[in-house]
């Protein structure tokens, strides 16, 4: 039997079960909030939302009545299963694992006095003969919807919700398969594809969707995405241009826009960018902390600071606005407030690693050595010896102690750091340097074809090196050396104007 005919069958049914009901005022009815109702039923067992508006009249039709009766009930499930075929079999079952079913034919059987020669008994065999007819029919109609592209469609978006990159990628290529126009299977692969960390092809299904729908402003602005993510910040800008001309309201469109220039040093232009997003929406904190970093590399520290101040406000949990506001505040040598800034980073996220470094760091400058020694190893185990800070906490340890006098301790740890690192990375000269394997003039010159940050780092622990022994004039000279480079994003640049202020104060140790 076809759906349409078992429908009608449902529909006469409820029909039915109204008018045999309605001389029965003593009967016991079932409220509909006590069953989940037909669009809880659509969410639980994943029944598309095209589906559901699609289907909404009939649906409403059927729940017009706040009170109907048991077996009003059944026959209005019953329709939902028919009217929604994407239910599969097995989530039948777990309905009626659930009970749901159960307690519907529990009612159906208990409230007939199962007497042949009674109407009642007539009533739930038809009743029951549906549920079966029913059970039957879905089984067919769900065989048939499997050929059905939104289907796959569908059924893709759930699994990319659940994780399932690989599987929701199969579902859109068949869905694509069934129906080669399908925009959005076109662009959801897409989506899927960048989150799976395939950039290029993510472009070439964006690519293929734009063909279908050329002026769709999200679709480019996904696309500039993935540009910015295989580094052609150029392609990714001029689409990014194409996004908000045709949608000048793309609030996301201005914000990546702005981290692409950021990415190219456009910083000026990245803060244009940053404050066009922040009229669309004043509540959007990425866009001041975004902002507040273009500021910082520009100079402008006070305006820096303002900015985290309003994502914190807006975000009092921003654990990288607090960091960042306190590297703002070291450069204006507030180191108190820095270091404050850092601890409520580290309280907010005691694995976030960043600000134990940058803690340490002032700490190491306030001549603290104990304390930002704790700092650096805390970044080392949270970090791991596979990643790119670990040799450099490792160094800033050296430092440590051999400002303090424990030479042998340094040599030391430079050689256990030297173990774990890569044979040919940087900065494995400057710790072959602490490690007494090469002398500074090897240093410098190995760093010399390097570029402005590396020369900064050999010029800066060299001049550490020279602390260490007490030659403060050769020091300044290389701490004067390693700002010279212009490397201003380093922290070793920071630290190395500080050293060169506390060595005229004569405080320097």
């Amino acid at each position: 039997m076809g759906q349409e005919a078992v429908r009608r069958l449902l529909l006469f049914r409820s029909a039915a079960a109204r008018r045999h009901d309605k001389h029965r005022s003593h009967r016991q009815d079932y409220h509909v909030s006590h069953i989940h109702s037909p669009y809880r039923l659509c969410q639980l067992y994943r029944i598309p939302a095209a589906f559901q508006a699609q289907n909404r009249p009939n649906v409403e039709r059927r729940m017009s009545n706040a009170i109907v009766s048991g077996r009003a009930c059944a026959a209005l499930y019953l329709s939902l299963i028919i009217n929604a075929p994407q239910a599969a079999p097995l989530n039948i079952i777990h309905l009626t694992s659930r009970g749901k079913v159960r307690r519907i034919y529990s009612s159906i059987y208990r409230r007939s006095a199962m007497k042949k020669n009674s109407k009642r008994y007539v009533f739930s065999c038809m009743t029951i003969f549906l549920f079966v007819l029913a059970l039957s029919a879905i089984h067919i109609a769900f065989a048939d919807e499997e050929k059905n592209a939104e289907y796959f469609y569908s059924q893709g978006l759930i699994k990319a919700r659940a994780g399932d990159l690989d599987g929701a990628i199969k579902d859109f290529t068949k869905a694509i398969q069934l129906e080669p126009k399908h925009v959005n299977a076109y662009f959801s692969r897409g989506v899927t594809r960048k989150m799976k960390g395939d950039p290029e092809g993510a472009i070439e299904d964006y690519d293929k969707a734009l063909m279908l729908d050329p002026k769709n402003a999200k679709f480019i602005c996904s696309r500039a995405n993935a540009r910015k993510a295989t580094g052609d910040l150029d392609g990714a800008i001029a689409d990014y241009d194409k996004s908000i001309r045709l949608d000048p309201k793309n609030l996301s469109a201005y914000l990546n826009r702005g981290n692409a220039k950021a990415d190219k040093g456009d910083f000026r232009g990245a803060i244009l960018d940053y404050t066009r997003s922040i009229i669309l929406d004043p509540g959007k904190e990425i866009a001041y902390y975004n902002r507040a970093n273009a500021w910082e590399e520009i100079g402008e520290l006070d305006m820096a600071i303002a900015d985290h101040d309003k994502a914190i406000e807006l975000n009092p949990a921003f654990v990288k606005a607090h960091n960042n506001r306190g590297l703002a505040k070291s450069k204006k040598d507030d180191f108190s407030g820095a270091i404050a800034d850092f601890d409520k980073a580290i309280e907010l996220d005691a694995k976030y690693a960043p600000p134990y470094s940058n803690r340490g760091l002032l700490r190491m400058l306030s001549m603290m050595f104990k304390k930002a020694g704790e700092d650096f190893r805390e970044v080392m185990k949270l970090r791991g010896s596979g990643h790119s800070t670990y040799p450099y906490a490792a160094l800033y340890i050296c430092t440590i102690e051999a400002r303090t006098g424990n030479i042998s301790a340094a040599v030391k740890e430079a050689k256990d750091c030297l173990a774990k690192v890569e044979s040919d990375s940087w900065p494995k000269p400057i710790l072959n340097f602490f490690a007494g394997t090469i002398k500074e003039e090897e240093l410098l010159k190995a760093a010399e074809s390097k570029k402005a940050p590396r020369r900064c780092e050999a010029y800066f622990y060299a001049a550490e090196a020279r602390l260490a022994k007490g030659e403060k004039e050769a020091a300044v000279e290389l701490f004067k050396k390693c700002i010279a480079t212009g490397a201003t994003r380093q922290t070793q640049h920071l630290a190395a104007k500080h050293e060169i202020k506390l060595a005229k104060s004569k405080d320097i140790k």
